[in-house]
Order: C-alpha cells, then structure tokens, then sequence
C-alpha cells in the first residue's frame, strides 16, 4: 500500500520547480482553451490553500483528477526540465503507450498498438540490436558476436530485414505478430527507424547526410566563437580555388606548325579580410595544384609596398570607379600585417613553409580549425561562388558547376576554338576582384568592402593603429626570402676557391672566395624561391656575405625552386641532357615541348605536359619582362640593409603554452 504525500510536500515539491515555461495558447480551440483555463486556476487554488471540494465548485476539477493533473506537471522531459503547464494542455502525450493486453490480430490489421513495444520487453537485447544498425555503432550481441555495419546508411528495408532474422534465431511462433500481417511489419520498422533517427540527430546527421549537412552542425547552436576577430585587419582568410573554365597554351610544333592544347584547371589563391568582405590579393597558380610556395608567394606580394599589376591583353576590360585593391586605395595600409592567418586544411597550408617557417618570420598566429569545416570561411566561398557566376560559368569555356553540366571535351573545344589562353586569367581576376570591392553588400549595410575600410580607419578619432612588421624585415618582405643553412665548400690544397652548394648548382662572389676561414664552415643563405639565380650569405653572427651568383647558365634565364628540382630530377632519370652553350631552364623548356608535341602525334594530348610548359614559360616570360623594367613580380634587388637583425620576428623555438596558461 502506498502512502500519499501531503498537501503541503506536494506544494513544497511544485514550488521548487517554479517558475514554469509559460504556454500560448492562440491556436487552441475555445474549448480547449477553456479547458486548459480550468485546469490553470485549479492548480493554483490547490496552492493557495483552497479545500477540494472549493476547487470541483469553481473548477469542475475533483480531487482525484487534480492529483492526476499534478504528476503529470512533475514528469521530467528529455531535456531534464519539468513538463509544468505543458501538463496541462488537453490530450498532450507526455507518456510512451506501453502495450499491456494481449494482441489479438483483427481483419483489417487493426488492433496493434504498441506491439513493438510488447516484443521489446519479450526480447530484452532487440531494441538495442536495431538501434545499432540504424545508428551503426558497434554492439557485441550474444551468440552472434558483434554489429558491423559496413553500409553507408542503412535502409528501413535493410533494418527490417535484420529484424526478421532476429525473430527467426530466437524460433519466434510462426503465429504471432510480425508473421500475421501481409508485409512482415516493415512499415512499423520503418517508422521506428525514423524516429530513432529523429531521436538522434547528430548522429544521423553524420550517417546520412553529406559533407554539407555534416558541416551545418558545427552551426545553429546559438554559441559565440571563442576568438573574436571582428576588427579591421585582425585576421585574414587564404583559400584556393579551382576555375570551372578550360585554357589552351599555344604551341608550336617541330614542323612550324601552331596548335593550341587544353591545360589542366587553373587554380586561384585568394586573400580576404572578413571584417569587410575585401579581396586583399590574389594569385594565379600555373601548371599543376597549388603548393606552399604559391601560398608563400601570394603573401609576399599582398604585403609588398606595390601591388604587380598584370599586364592587360583583354581590351575594353574596364574597372568601375572607385574599385581597386585595399592597399591601392589606402597607402597607408601597405605591409599592414594581420593578426591571425586562418586556413584550411589544405596540405599547401600544413607544409613546414606555412605552418611554421612563415609564422615566425611574419609573427602572426595561424588558425586552421577543423577538416572539412567549410562554414567557418563562409566569406571567401561566397566570394568563389559569386567569382565562378559572375564570370566563368557564363563563359564558353566552362566546365558547368556540378558534373554533367558541361562535360570537359566541350568546353576543351571552346577554349581551343576562340583561343582562350591562360594569361588572360591574372586580367579577369584582377578586374572581378577590384570590382567587387566596389560593389555594396547587403550584410555591411549597402557600403562597398571599400568603403567598410575607409570608416574603420576613421572610427573612434583614427583609432586604429596598423601591426607593422620590424624596420629590418620590411626592407626584406618583398624579396621572398627561406633561410636555410648549408657547409662552404673549397680546399686550400687543391686551389679549389671557397663555394656552397644548393640544388646542384654552386653559389660563390668576390667576398665568399677570399673568405677562406669559412671553408668546412656553416653560413646563412637568404633564399628567393621564385628566382634562384641570386642568393645572399650571412656568416651566423650576423655579418653580409653580399649576393651570391649561381654558377654557369643557370643565371641566364630566371628559374624558380620547383623549375630546379624538375630540371635536376630529369637529369637524374637522364631525359633532360646537358647541351653546350644553353641554359639548363632552355633545354628543360624544348624537352617538355618535345614531349608534348609527341603526345599530340599519338593523339594523347597529355593535359599534364601542357600546364607543366605553361608555368615554365611564365616563369621565363616574367624574366624578360623584369629584364626590360616590366613584368608583374619583384626584382630580386639586393636588401636595402646588409643583414637582418632579427631572423624570425617570433622566438624559434616554440612556445610553452601549457606553462604560459599555468601562470594566468
């Protein structure tokens, strides 16, 4: 026999877990919003102190009922929370219906409420064998050992299939549910499936939605990030991006003759500020995927003191006024540093270059985030989405934006046929992004991204103080220099004058072949990894070696580390052959063109050999181009001061956070 609490335990009780979440109740019936009513002011007569039989006259509630109405407002939710009003509101489900009769199948079907329910509790173990299919967690079961689902998501027509076999290993009577209806009960597997999935969201999320529906869990939780970066240069987002169009390179044959070939797609990297949506710079990748020295070399021209321009072939390719780049607009802003680098994943972003070479240099902090967590640059893949609408995607040479939109061979053709050359890529990029920085936005209250930076440098009295790097690394910043270490060779003995090595080539001047104290000894090299054929050398404590040339015909045409590598790596396999009175990058050029022309021939046109040329002759052009006061990209001067007085700007060994946060 059970003991009733008292009146005043159960107000006791209600009190604590008050205050309630109140209930609206616009869209009831007039009925059942007098009903609730009732319920409503019996519930606080009971409170107030008022006998039972006070509450029946006013209320038309009895005691009984009252009681009833009270447990069912102390019943806990699945948040944890009381379910209060909610326990008022008529014919509300607040309880799971738990079948208790016997199932006496009818004509028709009915009569099978709850029978899942029933079958649950005469197989304690199959509940949870289901929920592991459908949740594909791994769950040991007895006598068959453990749940694998290898399926991507499994299917309500799998899940029952399961079921049925379930019944089967445990001998269930041929003459109970589910073997009494038609269709075997999928269609109460099913529903159930939904709702253990609905019940779970996150993890069915991960199971049956795509890499996008994954991605929007990260959001929506009405949580603020941990770092605030909402100020004017406070971060800066990186990305590449692949251009939904085809380009050709123009080639000429052994025979004189002039094709053009498709190259592989193009790759973009792209700098933005996200306080104002600016597009701070851009670089356009030539050959294959984009590495860590294009990374290096976009920001080493975004925080030069002169943007390279690029050299306008399309005519009647006009800006709109007012539009430019935030540093052609903003002197001031020139070699202006952020203070938060934030990239993805990317393995051009994880390289030693980036990660950590780079950093200390330029002192700032680099933040990742999480793999394949798109939404957290929802700026700059906005800025892609607009960049490949606005222009690409609109025209003949694209590749459509999802496949089967435009297949490859089409758009090949297009590109062939109307000449669509790659050079043109740095004019189209350079206009659609100056453009856009002149174009209002609806999330900055209709101010361009311009404009948005005009007013932050304005705000609060010209408040806001530019992070500049070091005097000494400025003078340097647009050189693009690694430091890496490397042994002088030489020998007294053999007359052989002092000289370093890097890439299999030799590196000497007039101030490294006197200095014989240096032989067998370590040195400083500066490196320009976009052009090798200068050097510079810094004894360890600090002083100038001056500019070193790299011997032979090396130094005849311009030539990046990747170029080096490629050239030395044929020499190697011996494809790529040494010929007299030629420069190495010469020879390394006619041998892809070589290539090339025998893939055409073979009617194999190798997309490969075609961007590997194609970022080969840009390289060679830029060389001219600076040979003769133009071109897009920095001379390799010699630094305006003889040595640097600091080598990283951030200490090179790493910090100890751990010990830093101890001491808070």
């Amino acid at each position: 026999m059970t003991t009733r609490n008292s009146r005043a335990t159960t107000i006791r009780l209600l009190e604590s877990t008050m205050p309630w979440e109140p209930v609206c109740t616009d869209s009831f019936s007039e009925d059942a919003r007098n009903t609730f009513n009732r319920r409503v002011s019996a519930l606080e007569m009971y409170m107030a102190g008022a006998s039972l039989s006070v509450i029946k006259q006013q209320t038309k509630i009895g005691g009984n009922y009252l009681r009833k109405l009270i447990a069912k407002c102390l019943l806990v939710d699945a948040r944890g929370v009381v379910y209060g009003y909610t326990g008022l509101i008529r014919n509300i489900q607040i309880k799971i219906y738990k079948r208790t009769a016997t199932v006496t199948p009818r004509i028709g079907g009915s009569g099978l409420s709850g029978v899942l329910g029933l079958l649950f509790q005469q197989y304690p173990d199959l509940e949870d064998y289901l929920r592991a299919l459908i949740l594909k967690r791994e769950k040991t079961q007895s006598g068959t050992g453990n749940v694998v689902i290898h399926e991507a998501a499994i299917k309500p027509k799998a899940v029952h299939h399961s079921f049925i076999k379930f019944l089967e290993k445990k001998s269930h009577p041929k003459d109970a549910w589910p073997y009494t209806t038609e269709s075997y009960g999928i269609k109460t597997i099913s529903d159930f499936t939904r709702r253990v999935r609905a019940e779970n969201f996150d993890r069915a999320v991960h199971i049956i939605g795509d890499v996008s529906a994954v991605a929007h869990l990260a959001v929506g939780r009405g949580k603020s990030t941990l770092a605030n970066l909402k100020n004017l240069y406070d971060s800066a987002i990186i990305d590449s991006h692949t251009v939904d169009s085809e380009f050709v390179i123009a080639f000429e044959s052994s025979s004189g003759l002039v094709s053009s070939v498709v190259l592989k797609r193009l790759h973009v990297i792209v700098a933005l500020e996200p306080s104002s949506f600016a597009v701070l710079w851009f670089h356009v990748v030539y050959g294959l995927d984009a590495d860590a020295e294009d990374v290096i070399s976009l920001l080493r021209e975004m925080l030069s003191r002169n943007l390279p321009k690029p050299d306008m072939l399309i005519p009647d390719l006009e800006l709109k006024p007012g539009a430019g780049f935030p540093t052609e607009i903003h002197p001031e802003l020139a070699c202006v540093v952020p203070s938060v680098l934030r990239l993805d994943n990317a393995l051009a972003h994880l390289s030693t270059k980036v990660s950590c070479e780079l950093r200390k240099e330029l002192g700032w902090a680099v933040e990742y985030g999480p793999p394949r967590r798109f939404e957290r640059r929802p700026g700059i893949e906005r800025l892609f989405l607009e960049f490949e609408r606005e222009l690409f995607q609109r025209s003949v040479n694209t590749v459509g934006s999802r496949p089967g939109d435009n297949s490859g061979d089409s758009a090949g053709k297009a590109a062939v046929r109307y000449n669509i050359k790659s050079s043109y890529l740095e004019q189209l990029c350079y206009t659609v992004f100056a453009n856009h920085n002149a174009e209002p936005t609806e999330g900055k209250a209709f101010l361009t991204p311009l404009q948005v930076i005009e007013q932050r440098l304005r705000q609060g009295n010209n408040h806001f103080i530019p992070r500049f790097l070091p005097t000494d690394k400025m003078n340097t910043i647009a050189l693009a220099l690694r430091s890496e270490r490397r042994t002088v060779r030489g020998s007294i003995e053999n007359g052989i004058r002092p000289y370093v090595n890097f890439e299999r080539a030799r590196y000497s001047n007039d101030d490294l072949r006197k200095a014989s104290d240096l032989i067998n000894q370590v040195i400083i090299l500066k490196i320009n990894e976009s052009d090798l054929r200068t050097i510079y050398g810094y004894r360890l404590d600090g002083r100038s070696l001056g500019a070193l040339q790299v011997d032979g015909h090396w130094q005849d045409v311009k030539h990046s580390r990747k170029t080096r590598k490629a050239v030395n790596s044929g020499k190697r396999k011996k494809t790529v052959s040494n010929v007299e009175g030629q420069s190495p990058v010469v020879v390394f050029h006619n041998h892809l063109a070589t290539e090339l022309e025998h893939s055409l021939q073979t009617k194999s046109r190798s997309k490969k050999l075609a961007s590997q040329l194609d970022r080969l002759r840009h390289e060679m052009e830029w060389s001219t181009n600076s040979e003769n006061g133009g071109g897009t990209t920095s001379t390799t001067d010699v630094p305006a001061r003889p040595a640097p007085e600091r080598e990283w700007v951030l200490p090179e060994d790493s910090i100890d956070i751990d010990a830093l946060i101890k001491k808070i």
